[in-house]
């Protein structure tokens, strides 16, 4: 259904675009580089500091990749950019459709597909509400790795000096700085790690952070597999996260940004000791344009979560 309606409105754009021909740039116009998710754009912002080029975030109102599918509005922003940079897992198959229709000239960037990092099943652990068995498919939450953040920052670098050869020093200066800083938070992150008398999560939520426990070494129980569209927890799982609540003597649970606390609550109420208490690890699904105009960064959100683990691995 949904490939028929993309159909038709690519065909729609396509007439739209026969009688109304695209403004062409004038030689000292910058670039447009046009993304979905907010870490990948600011990774962006960061890279083309300082230079002309525009930075356009498609997921404007905090809408989760999962649910995304583009307007006719976006459709037109990816066709008039010059690059277009996309997760590139399964949420994203509407990309196809497109990106077949899309001007020759348009540089994109699939980051799932780029080779640049290991990438790591969403798989389905002992514990978890599943609602059916399926294929199992690489977690699309690359960006919770600031490890993944520095090699498709160095990515995303090298594609602009490519076809934006007169900022191509800015570029490599901004990115080897925003690369510092994304080593110096790594850093902190593994010391961290290794400092901490558990280490071990239980999630009483979907659990996208599966590349951050890889960096570091750590492990985890949840509720849901990161991509999951459950939202009701089953007695089994319940019971199951209680138990590990109490066998590891954790003192706290999990959750992710924006969820209730009605899981994490019943697993509590399930064990043994009713004091333990709700920390929340924010995955970035659901920055608006406005929070990241305002001053939110992809830095920021990943030194809160730091913060949030130091007390939880205690």
């Amino acid at each position: 259904m949904f490939k028929k309606a993309m159909a038709i409105l690519l065909c729609t754009i396509m007439i739209c675009g026969c009688t109304a021909p695209a403004q062409q740039k004038t030689e000292n116009e910058g670039l447009s580089v046009v993304t979905t998710v907010f870490p990948v754009y600011d990774w962006l912002r960061n890279i083309t500091e300082g230079t002309d080029t525009e930075v356009t975030m498609l997921m404007q109102n905090g809408s989760d990749l999962h649910n995304f599918q583009p307007s006719a509005k976006d459709i037109i922003t990816i066709n008039d950019a010059d690059m277009f940079v996309y997760i590139g897992g399964e949420s994203d198959e509407w990309t196809a459709d497109v990106l077949r229709e899309a001007k020759s000239s348009l540089e994109s960037v699939s980051l799932m597909d780029s080779g640049r990092v290991s990438l790591v099943e969403d798989k389905v652990k002992e514990g978890m509400t599943v609602e059916e068995e399926e294929e199992p498919e690489n977690d699309e939450h690359i960006w919770l790795s600031l490890q993944n953040a520095i090699k498709y920052t160095e990515l995303l670098s090298e594609k602009l000096q490519e076809i934006d050869p007169d900022n191509a020093e800015r570029y490599h200066q901004n990115a080897e700085a925003y690369i510092g800083k994304l080593m110096a938070l790594d850093r902190e992150y593994s010391v961290t790690a290794e400092n901490a008398k558990n280490r071990t999560l239980v999630f009483c939520d979907r659990f996208p952070f599966i590349y951050m426990m890889k960096d570091y070494g750590l492990d985890y129980y949840a509720a849901f597999n990161g991509c999951s569209a459950e939202t009701e927890a089953s007695f089994e799982t319940v019971v199951y996260l209680g138990e590990k609540l109490d066998e590891l003597q954790l003192k706290h649970v999990f959750i992710i940004e924006n969820s209730n606390t009605d899981i994490a609550d019943t697993v509590i109420r399930t064990s043994k000791d009713q004091n333990r208490d709700i920390l929340v690890l924010d995955s970035m699904q659901s920055v608006t344009g406005g929070q990241a105009e305002n001053g939110v960064t992809y830095l920021s959100v990943m030194e809160e979560n730091l913060e949030v683990l130091k007390k939880g691995l205690n």
